[in-house]
C-alpha cells in the first residue's frame, strides 16, 4: 500500500490488483479485509 501511494478506498483496485500480481496464492478475501482495514 505504501509502494503504491494508496491513501483512500478509491486505490483499492489498484492495490487488490498489484498485490495479487505479486503474490499469485494470496487468498482475495483476506487481502481486501485487509487492504480496507488498512485504507479506512
Amino acid at each position: 500500500i505504501a509502494d503504491m501511494n494508496a491513501t483512500s478506498m478509491r486505490d483499492m483496485g489498484k492495490v487488490m490488483a498489484e498485490v495479487s500480481h505479486r503474490l499469485a496464492g494470496v487468498d482475495k478475501s483476506v487481502l481486501s479485509g485487509v487492504v480496507k482495514k488498512l485504507l479506512a
